[in-house]
């Protein structure tokens, strides 16, 4: 074989790389998640994110989940089914969502959870802990990429106050000294808990503080949902990829035997 034929099989399989990592980049595999599916366990209002899920986020179905049906689904069911949890205000104070034997092991197989629920604020112990709780405002006191992004610090009222947490939860909304908003990551799921009610007084196009917590609830959203790790593709693409490089190896080691023959 002449040099001028390794030299083509060269570019081929050069060519056959730089196309195969392009396909990684612009047109992901099938397995990675593009669909968000929220589960709206007993909430109530406005619901502020049933509507971001409906209007602002591409392929995004929204679910409401009456007690008795979250109840009955197992944390492997609920992984399956919803990517989102979300415990809003009106959320029943019967509800069993405890954090032991519900919330951890969802959050342990991938689920996200939006928790907005003074009623069921027990129920996050040892995660987060505090009290029930009323004030004015609120302030960002944490910049948080796509979390707190464009929002401007004004809000109707809160119903929570964290007074101790994990140290996988870091503060992010404060009212005064005290703390109204948390975030972090458990496994490979995360979390927001907020004591204002941006499911509630949320109002998409809104103006002052119903416009603003809208927008967080949005953030929120898109937050918990944002793969905290690159995507894996798939077992066939990576064999694709390994052709690739194995051909331009063998063209090279031939390369090296004609021009020491």
């Amino acid at each position: 074989m002449n040099l001028s034929r390794y030299t083509a099989l060269s570019g081929v399989a050069v060519g056959c790389v730089l196309v195969l990592l392009l396909a990684l980049v612009m047109f992901p595999s099938s397995s990675w998640a593009s669909s968000i599916t929220i589960g709206g366990v007993g909430s109530g209002g406005t619901q502020a994110i049933r509507t971001a899920c409906i209007a602002d986020i591409s392929d995004c179905s929204f679910v409401d989940i009456i007690e008795e049906v979250f109840e009955a689904q197992s944390p492997a069911q609920l992984v399956a089914a919803y990517d989102v949890l979300l415990f809003g205000w009106q959320s029943p104070a019967t509800l069993d969502a405890d954090w032991f034997t519900r919330l951890k092991p969802y959050m342990e197989g991938g689920g996200s959870i939006i928790f907005e629920s003074p009623l069921n604020l027990s129920d996050l112990s040892p995660l987060a802990s505090g009290f029930p709780y009323e004030y004015a405002d609120a302030f960002v006191s944490a910049s948080i990429p796509i979390l707190t992004d464009g929002i401007n610090s004004s809000f109707v009222n809160s119903h929570m106050e964290f007074t101790a947490w994990s140290p996988v939860l870091s503060v992010f909304l404060q009212s005064g000294s005290s703390v109204v908003g948390l975030y972090g990551s458990w496994g490979a799921g995360r979390i927001v808990i907020t004591g204002p009610d941006n499911d509630f007084h949320g109002i998409r196009g809104g103006s002052g503080a119903a416009g603003n917590m809208y927008e967080l609830a949005l953030n929120e959203v898109m937050w918990v949902t944002e793969a905290p790790m690159p995507p894996v593709p798939e077992p066939e693409i990576y064999a694709m990829l390994g052709v690739g490089l194995g051909l331009m190896g063998w063209v090279a080691r031939r390369r090296k035997q004609q021009a020491a023959a």
